[in-house]
């Protein structure tokens, strides 16, 4: 009789993968709470996270160059649409290498997608891990991408250096507000998971 074989899915295989992880911690003693957040939510969550940063920055930006009159940047202007895009994957690569250290199988362990229902680009980390090594790779692009050129901006007096700083302060939006959920960890006897679907990780506390 002929057999039929379903190859799984990117998500199926995601999902079997945390479920084994799961079973393993629970056993060693480990109890499972939920630490995700709606993607809904991670997004309305930006107006209360990235955007006061933005304001903090074209503030200062405009205190130390006397406001924004250097509107002229026409190659830089010329590459911004390009250099936003090409942020996007970066941004998922820095999550990536943030968590690196902390992943005994090395880059077997990271893995890239895309959650087509929601058009959302994904680095999703196979290994458990402690919450600040966590922290190190969830907030890798927003500094990287976000904080430092928002920062180098202001001496170099240049727009088009802030414009994309401050786009990807937005873009780490949802990253910082994963980063609130997870903050009641900080100190406990826990490690993270990245959830297989959702945005935010599993945490894992182990019973005294």
């Amino acid at each position: 009789m002929e057999q039929e074989t379903k190859k799984k899915t990117a998500a199926e295989v995601r999902k079997e993968e945390c479920e084994r992880i799961r079973s393993e911690l629970e056993q060693q003693g480990y109890r499972c709470e939920n630490a995700t957040i709606s993607i809904l939510k991670a997004n309305l969550m930006v107006f209360a996270t990235s955007v006061p940063v933005c304001v903090f920055f074209a503030v200062i930006y405009a205190l130390a160059n006397g406001g924004y009159g250097r509107l002229s940047e026409a190659n830089g202007w010329a590459l911004f649409p390009v250099l936003v895009l090409l942020s996007i994957p970066v941004h998922e690569l820095l999550h990536g290498l943030g968590w690196l250290p902390s992943c005994k199988n090395g880059w077997k362990s990271i893995r890239f997608g895309m959650m087509w229902s929601s058009l959302t680009p994904y680095c999703n980390c196979k290994e458990p891990m402690g919450v600040k090594n966590y922290y190190l790779g969830l907030l890798t692009p927003f500094t990287v991408l976000g904080l430092l050129p928002s920062a180098a901006a202001i001496p170099a007096g240049s727009m088009t250096m802030l414009a994309f700083g401050l786009m990807n302060i937005l873009f780490a939006g949802g990253d910082l507000t994963i980063a609130l959920v997870i903050r009641k960890y900080i100190g406990k006897q826990a490690v993270l998971l990245d959830h297989p679907s959702e945005c935010g990780s599993l945490a894992f506390i182990r019973e005294t």
